[in-house]
């Protein structure tokens, strides 16, 4: 009884929400969300995201959908070794729609990095970032970086 309440708010709420913040998941499998329409559609972590996933979510969106993520940090999460697997949900959308897009200007590379220690981050910086990310100053003091670090 309680379940059947509670579903019967969350249902109303989605229904008159004019925001939604939910998980990529949680967004195709509800049908509450999968029955609305909504202006814009954000989804973060987007380059660790399986590409049909993305399309689903992208059809509750009926002016834009923005891809964050950084495509050099977190891959296609597939566990499958099958080809046909590796094919369809191992590619990143990032890098793909970039390697695919005449017009590049839209992308926004990461430029500066606020979460690692100077000697952590040079190891990506230089391997993978080519130098042009750099570190914000705040990784110099270690009380930026939280209690858990000291």
């Amino acid at each position: 009884m309680i379940e059947e309440a509670l579903k019967s708010v969350e249902k109303k709420l989605i229904a008159e929400a004019t925001i939604i913040a939910t998980t990529l998941t949680r967004a195709y499998l509800s049908d509450e969300i999968q029955s609305r329409r909504f202006n814009t559609v954000i989804l973060d972590e987007a380059s660790m995201a399986p590409i049909p996933a993305l399309w689903v979510a992208a059809s509750v969106a009926e002016d834009a959908m923005v891809l964050v993520g950084d495509h050099k940090q977190l891959p296609p999460i597939v566990l499958s070794k099958d080809e046909r697997a590796q094919k369809w949900l191992g590619k990143d959308i990032i890098d793909e729609h970039y390697r695919l897009s005449r017009n590049q200007s839209h992308f926004k590379s990461l430029r500066c990095q606020y979460r690692m220690r100077p000697e952590i981050s040079r190891i990506s910086i230089t391997l993978f970032y080519d130098s042009l990310l750099h570190d914000d100053a705040s990784t110099e003091d270690d009380s930026s970086l939280g209690e858990w670090y000291n």
